[in-house]
């Protein structure tokens, strides 16, 4: 009998708030950060405000700063802090709340469009399986409360995508705008949206011709206006539209061959006694090199279109990083990887399934009760 996706990621979400709640309860968090509660008295809610869900909620305060050299708010792009802070104004709820309200209203959203999405090209268990995949993905947890834009970014990109397969390219591009203007790997959904769109009208058939573009096939160009919007405003601000990549100089990963050659990972590995953030690496990298594996697998299954957007969405972040930390949560974005191993998943045995998805929630579960300890997970 096929769940219905609303009710499969409810399941998911409350299950991880009990989590959260237990691992307040029973674990010690990070003496690091023993002092710092955002709720004393909602520990239902407390675990998930971690980390960049204080960078958003210093957005939706005080707006944006950028010191050169220095940890910036100008890296977290704008759309997620904005709706927080437009929400906090219409509302007497706490910007945090609120935060973790639009990650779950928006996880749900994109749990329901991915579904959608997978019936184009999918049957029935392979669509039910590709969801249970997606949201029992280690990284997931992302999708279920944090405070952080990942569920608001996936919501809008297989919006555009479910949009432009419907032939409606115009509205495609605008859900695709507001995508580039929630997270830099929007570019991704440029490439991706426009390379699908030229698909659809013939693009790798000898007969193809412009002729066959109409003018609202033109609509995917408006992808590109959240990330220069956000760039203008930049540019104007701080003299600097690229200040939001130059920022990342102050988490000691500034674009340049440093960052790109992995040397800080290196010297990690080589230097460094073996620590738990060691082993979190190791499990960041390993996703990261499952995904690029899968990537002919996608342009196989779903076009070119689909593998482009897929391998910018990997490629990257995995370049802009000095170690490859978070690129596991990253890989949440690239939805067709989890369709592909959902149907490869449907063909197997029920046994081997079990065991896939268990070990993968297993995991999820450990990475929640961690990540509301303040422990750096991703």
């Amino acid at each position: 009998m096929r769940i219905q996706p609303r009710l499969l990621y409810l399941v998911v979400a409350t299950a991880l708030f009990v989590v959260c709640r237990l691992a307040l309860s029973l674990g010690t968090p990070n003496p690091l950060y023993l002092a710092w509660q955002a709720f004393d008295d909602n520990l239902w809610i407390e675990g998930w405000c971690r980390w960049d869900a204080l960078w958003y909620r210093a957005i939706a305060h005080n707006g944006y700063w950028f010191v050169e050299g220095e940890q910036s708010s100008v890296a977290f792009f704008p759309l997620y802090p904005a709706i927080v802070a437009l929400l906090s104004k219409l509302t007497t709820l706490r910007t945090l709340r609120l935060a973790v309200a639009v990650t779950l209203l928006a996880g749900l959203s994109a749990t329901v469009l991915f579904d959608r999405w997978c019936a184009r090209t999918l049957d029935e268990r392979a669509r039910s399986v590709s969801t249970l995949t997606l949201l029992l993905f280690p990284f997931a947890f992302f999708l279920f409360g944090a405070g952080y834009s990942d569920a608001l970014f996936l919501a809008l990109v297989l919006g555009s995508f479910v949009l432009l397969e419907r032939d409606q390219p115009q509205w495609a591009g605008l859900v695709a705008a507001l995508a580039t203007a929630t997270r830099p790997v929007g570019i991704a959904l440029i490439v991706g949206l426009t390379l699908r769109m030229l698909e659809r009208r013939g693009l790798f058939e000898a007969a193809f011709s412009l002729a066959k573009l109409r003018a609202k096939d033109l609509g995917v160009l408006l992808s590109p206006l959240g990330l220069v919007g956000y760039s203008v405003y930049l540019w104007q601000t701080f003299g600097d539209p690229l200040a939001f990549a130059h920022a990342q100089s102050g988490w000691g990963q500034a674009p340049g061959l440093h960052t790109w050659l992995k040397l800080d990972l290196i010297d990690l590995f080589l230097n460094k006694p073996w620590s738990h953030f060691h082993l979190m690496i190791f499990f960041h990298a390993t996703c990261t090199l499952g995904a690029i594996a899968l990537i002919p697998r996608v342009k196989r299954r779903f076009g070119w279109g689909y593998a482009a957007y897929v391998t910018v969405a990997i490629v990257v972040p995995a370049l802009s990083s000095k170690d490859f930390m978070g690129l596991g949560r990253y890989l949440i974005a690239a939805f067709p990887l989890f369709a592909v191993m959902g149907e490869a998943l449907a063909t197997t045995s029920p046994r081997v399934r079990q065991v896939v998805h268990a070990g993968s929630a297993t995991l999820m579960v450990w990475l929640t009760s961690q990540f509301a300890l303040w422990e750096y997970v991703s």
